[in-house]
Order: C-alpha cells, then structure tokens, then sequence
C-alpha cells in the first residue's frame, strides 16, 4: 500500500486480518494456533514508524467477520504520516483470550504525489529541470 505525507479523511487504509488455522509453522513443525476471528471484540493498529517511534491508531472492525478473515480500517488524520518512509503496522486484536497481534505489514509513504495531482497545475512533480 502507498500513501501520502499527510494524507486525511477520507483516505483509509484497510488490514485485513487472516487466520492460519489448519497451518503448520514452518519452524517447529507444530500446528499453528489460531484465534477464532469471530470472537474479536475490538482493533487497534500498532504501527512504527520511520524513524523508530510507535504509536497506537485507532480502527474500527469493517463488516462481519469471519472465523477466518477479519477487515479493520483506519480512516488516516493529517497527523498519522508525518514522513515518508515505511511504517510497520500490526493489528492488535482483543478476543475474549487477550491481545493478539498479527503478522506485520508495510505501508510506504511517499513525501508528495508525483503528476498532475487533481488538476492543479501548483502541485506537480517533475525531473526536468530549467537552464
């Protein structure tokens, strides 16, 4: 996924939350424990950011979920990206057991759109350069 420095509503950004039930961890060879995603009674994202610092963002659980597949999205503030970069985001899941984190993944941000950003010619990236 790539966003934009500074990017807001109603940019938002979904993670969707698979289970691995049935899987065998490649390591220890033993069955992976998976959490019904139907018993989660709430989401948050934990995410790092570029430079090492982490926060917490808040998401809301997007339709019914499955015992297998969870979505939860986040509908981005100005503040959420303040620098391009890779931000690792993993989902915290409460389930009547305790916190469960995911697997993490990557979302990129990029410090500007790159073109003709919404047709205005003051927002424009480009590599030429004037002599």
């Amino acid at each position: 996924m790539t966003l934009y420095v500074g990017a807001s509503a109603p940019v938002a950004s979904d993670f969707i939350v698979s289970s691995r039930y049935g899987e065998t961890d490649a390591v220890s060879g033993l069955p992976v424990v998976a959490p019904d995603l139907t018993e989660v009674t709430s989401a948050e994202w934990e995410v790092a950011l570029p430079r090492g610092e982490t926060t917490t963002w808040s998401v809301s659980i997007v339709g019914d979920p499955a015992s297998t597949e969870l979505v939860t999205r986040r509908i981005h503030v100005s503040t959420d990206l303040p620098r391009a970069g890779k931000y690792t985001v993993r989902a915290l899941l409460t389930t009547p057991g305790g916190i469960v984190r995911s697997e993490p993944q990557v979302i990129v941000v990029l410090a500007f759109p790159l073109g003709n950003y919404h047709g205005h010619s003051a927002i424009h990236g480009s590599t030429e350069r004037g002599v």
